[in-house]
């Protein structure tokens, strides 16, 4: 009887203590990790993104995300990941943007500062200036293949 009541006042304890913006953040992890495992298993994490932003990128520019290390690799990801999921996905299929030729790097920092997101941008200055929006699909792909080549040498 006293284990029950000490395991519900823990659930009770831990509950009141955690906040929306942890709630938050955990579904982004969950749901990037889940997006990763997703396409490592050859499926498509990103059906729903319309074919605008699925462009392949060149060998050149896949040559020079696979310097990026582990940890700029990951943080890169997550923005991306974030971007992708929250705003590509709510563009009409029949409106003509053209913000398919936006350069990524400049997107995604202007992306942090409209979400006040505290996190460093420098890890961006590692996006070659010839990845556009239109490459966001391949470029998440592409760092993702990145991490998993790094993990493995670790």
């Amino acid at each position: 009887m006293k284990t029950e009541k000490r395991k519900n006042c823990f659930k009770c304890e831990s509950l009141s203590k955690c906040t929306l913006g942890q709630v938050l953040h955990l579904w982004q992890i969950l749901s990037e990790r889940k997006a990763e495992l997703v396409y490592l298993t050859h499926q498509d994490p990103f059906e729903l993104i319309p074919e605008d932003f699925k462009e392949p990128i060149d060998d050149a520019v896949k040559k020079c995300l696979s310097k990026v290390s582990w940890r700029e690799s990951s943080c890169v990801c997550t923005i991306l990941y974030r971007y992708i999921i929250g705003y590509l996905h709510k563009k009409p299929v029949n409106e003509e943007t053209g913000k398919e030729n936006w350069p990524l790097r400049d997107t995604l920092i202007a992306y942090l500062e409209a979400e006040e997101e505290d996190v460093p941008t420098k890890s961006l200055n590692h996006l070659p200036e010839e990845l556009f929006l239109k490459h966001s699909v391949q470029t998440w792909i592409t760092l993702i293949e990145v991490k998993k080549m790094n993990m493995s040498q670790v």
